[in-house]
């Protein structure tokens, strides 16, 4: 008999906004999506806003009251509040004659003081919050300990703190056990920092924060406070979904500029599977066969795999399909609660389709194309090439590696081509991460490459930098970036993972418009 499965979470909105008119826009929004709380940062308002605070309620809104929670956090706790208990206290108690705040954020080592101040001179119900934010790594017993601590003296007892993936599995989540349904949040911050938000359900506690929802790729968000946080509709889902839904994952370094959990949620909403797909940043190379096999326990049902672990993915599956033996690399990885790992490569069938695309649209002729880079994204991209009867040659700043990967394939149309030995070709795909982050000088030089006609299939998506699309237009090329071939690796994936098929009418309206 397994036991119940607890009750989700309360779900507390951090708002961003820097202003009244900000927060009240915000507060709104995070009704919408499902809040049962809003966090407020007093320490982000400048002492004029801090003045307004009362008109973030002051006039009638147009959604259900929200409970808020006032948060102070010092600057030594990675805030830009004082960190002096007497500066402190009077801000916080100016906030609660200015907003009816429901909940009171106190720092246990600066405002513990303050417990009975606030109990007994507030004339309204106010519950305490004790919050602790370790500003660097600690050993999980003074985790326990202050959490204990904290439980003895605060109605919820709060603890931040930075995790990297063998702390955050071997130490922390085991720790954790013994405060099930006790008053009590832990998260961290950082590449991991979405875990125990997804697990909150799972680890009985009493609140998880999220942020406002994501909005589409094109139109600008709030940035959240805490890069870690999960768009709040998304987890209202995911918590509120009866039994244990299973939840999935891009893994890679770095990933600020990954849009596969928009999409990936975007699907699982679609087709009303049940599911939540977070980003996951493994600090050190070598964390990613414990931290899959520790978090496939924990409902981990899939994953999609980026630079630099593509390679790393398909060593570690105990059964692959073609595409992976082939190109000796994985992107995406099917872990189901028992049996073997799962291994495909559906950057291999993307390319392939959207090469096929290509030459039927006659951006090339299929005969001969230039890969640029060595890596899992190369690979897949002269699979897909030889698959579709392309000629391939593989460009690299490094002559070896591009001679050691060519030798890879035992296709004779694999070659290495020197820089200075280029000539236009009909088709270049680009498989390195410049224009991504990378500076100028990162670029390959791959100009010489492009002539009138080319086409240039960019596999950097929402690139930062324009270098390749200025060669391109410069050489009467066109130019296409990676987002459609992001979105069919994506719907493949999905289906892969959930065995859900995704609507047509809703896949077309997210494809970009046709190459320029």
């Amino acid at each position: 008999m397994t036991d119940p499965v607890p009750l989700p979470p309360l779900l507390v909105v951090t708002l961003p906004g820097r202003t009244a008119e900000e927060l009240r826009a915000e507060l709104a929004v995070a009704a919408q999506a499902g809040a049962d709380l809003v966090e407020i940062r007093l320490d982000r308002l400048s002492p004029g806003e801090f003045t307004r605070l009362e008109r973030v309620h002051d006039l009638p809104l147009m959604h259900p009251w929200v409970p808020a929670i006032g948060t102070l956090r010092s600057r030594s706790e990675g805030g830009e509040g004082p960190d002096d208990p007497v500066a402190r206290a009077a801000i916080l108690q100016r906030a609660l004659e200015l907003f009816p705040f429901s909940f009171l954020d106190l720092e246990v080592s600066r405002d513990g003081a303050l417990r009975e101040t606030f109990r007994q001179d507030n004339g309204r119900p106010l519950s305490l919050v004790g919050s602790t934010h370790f500003p660097g790594p600690v050993p999980v017993g003074p985790v326990v300990a202050r959490l204990e601590e904290t439980l003895a003296s605060f109605d919820v007892a709060k603890v931040v703190l930075p995790a990297d993936g063998r702390y955050l599995v071997e130490e922390l989540l085991p720790a954790l056990r013994p405060f099930k349904d006790r008053p009590y949040v832990v998260h961290s911050v950082g590449g991991l920092g979405s875990v125990l938000r997804v697990l909150s359900r799972r680890l009985g506690m009493e609140w998880v924060f999220g942020a406002l929802p994501e909005g589409p790729p094109d139109r600008p968000s709030p940035r959240p406070v805490e890069p870690s946080q999960v768009p709040a509709d998304r987890l209202r889902r995911f918590l509120d979904a009866p039994g244990d839904c299973p939840w999935y994952a891009v893994v890679g370094r770095p990933l600020g500029h990954t849009l596969s959990p928009y999409y990936q949620n975007l699907f699982f909403e679609a087709t009303e599977v049940c599911g939540l797909y977070v980003p996951l940043e493994p600090s050190a190379s070598d964390e990613l066969p414990m931290l899959l096999r520790a978090l496939r326990a924990y409902g981990l049902a899939g994953v999609n795999v980026t630079r630099p672990y593509k390679t790393q993915a398909a060593s570690l599956a105990e059964k692959a399909d073609e595409d992976v033996e082939l190109s000796g690399a994985a992107n995406t990885l099917r872990l189901p609660p028992t049996g073997p790992i799962e291994a495909f490569n559906t950057d291999v069938q993307a390319l392939r389709r959207r090469l096929e695309e290509g030459e039927q649209e006659g951006l090339w002729d299929g005969g001969r194309m230039l890969v640029v880079g060595t890596g899992g994204a190369a690979r897949a991209a002269i699979l897909a090439g030889l698959g579709t009867g392309a000629r391939v040659r593989v460009l690299s700043r490094s002559p070896e590696r591009a001679r050691a990967l060519a030798a890879e394939f035992p296709a004779e149309a694999v070659q290495a081509a020197l820089p200075e030995t280029l000539t236009p070709f009909p088709l270049v795909v680009h498989a390195t991460p410049a224009g991504q982050s990378a500076g100028p000088e990162d670029f390959p030089p791959l100009a010489p490459a492009l002539g009138k006609g080319s086409w240039l299939l960019d596999l950097v998506y929402r690139p930062i930098l324009t270098r390749l699309r200025d060669w391109t237009a410069a050489a009467g090329a066109r130019y296409e970036d990676g987002t459609r071939i992001l979105l069919y690796q994506a719907r493949e994936s999905f289906e892969r993972f959930t065995g859900g098929v995704l609507p047509e009418a809703t896949f077309g309206a997210l494809l970009p418009e046709g190459v320029r």
